[in-house]
């Protein structure tokens, strides 16, 4: 009957908000909301909301390999030499750009 909203900012089952499944209302833990009397009725009488989806776990960029760097690098690379061929087939560049370091 209740689902438990996930909290992004404290990374866990908010605290604050329970949403009810029969019309997706968010109900605020306020003792003064009805719908929250109304869901503090349903626990006491035995029942438990179910739990909230924890987003995906994902990879922040800063934690990536050296591997898994120089590969993109070398993808990157090859997109680039695979664009300037194109280019000189099609006549567009006659002679290979230098590319600057740093």
């Amino acid at each position: 009957m209740y689902v438990q909203i996930w909290d992004h900012m404290e990374n866990k089952p908010s605290e604050r908000v329970i949403q009810r499944k029969a019309d997706g209302a968010f109900i605020p833990f306020d003792p003064g909301n009805r719908d929250y009397q109304e869901y503090k009725r349903w626990l006491d009488e035995g029942n438990e909301p179910a739990e909230a989806e924890a987003p995906p776990k994902s990879k922040p960029e800063a934690q990536i390999t050296l591997s898994e760097l120089a590969e993109r690098m070398i993808a990157i690379e090859n997109q680039v030499h695979g664009i300037e061929r194109e280019l000189q087939a099609a006549d567009v560049i006659r002679e290979k750009p230098v590319l600057k370091e740093g």
